[in-house]
């Protein structure tokens, strides 16, 4: 497989990004327009992720090699909670890395940022991410687990989407 670490996003890793970003099925499902993206948008993007409060943004990394990005966002220690993401590139799925990388941010989400929720959604025409989160085992969310979490205003804009969420006790029993 491979020694996979999550490391800090560099702009050598942009041409990467920006392959990723360009595959329209890879992003078609994503929530978000990438075909109006450039690589310098890639880079603009990893030099401000390393000075926004509230976000950590992480290279999955394959023996040297972006492999994708990791995320936890909208971190609030008031609530104990933070959205997570992922987004791999193509020649990475498939091989063991996101699951991986998933366990390691959930961790650093869980102990070292002492959270108590991580949630994320995924379009419902995603086929392969929620095959992914479900074989795994990680549970849906009911909308009102949600709406506790981040308030119905941002939920109601995202209502055609699945929810997962992540506790510390169902991480350790995974």
């Amino acid at each position: 497989m491979g020694k996979i670490v999550l490391r800090e996003l560099t702009v050598r890793d942009a041409p990467f990004m920006y392959e990723w970003m360009k595959d329209v099925e890879l992003v078609q499902h994503l929530g978000r327009d990438y075909s109006i993206m450039t690589e310098n948008d890639c880079i603009r993007f990893i030099h401000d992720s390393k000075n926004v409060i509230g976000h950590i943004h992480c290279a999955v990394d394959v023996n040297g090699e972006y492999m994708g990005t990791i995320s936890l966002k909208n971190i609030d220690q008031d609530r104990k909670c933070a959205e997570f993401a992922i987004v791999l590139r193509r020649c990475a799925m498939g091989k063991g890395y996101a699951l991986v990388a998933m366990k390691e941010m959930l961790w650093r989400g869980f102990s070292d940022l002492k959270l108590q929720h991580i949630y994320w959604y995924v379009s419902s025409a995603n086929r392969r991410a929620i095959r992914f989160y479900d074989k795994n085992g990680f549970q849906q969310a009911e909308r009102d687990q949600i709406t506790r979490l981040i308030g119905s205003e941002q939920y109601d804009s995202l209502s055609q989407m699945l929810w997962y969420l992540e506790e510390p006790l169902a991480y350790l029993n995974r």
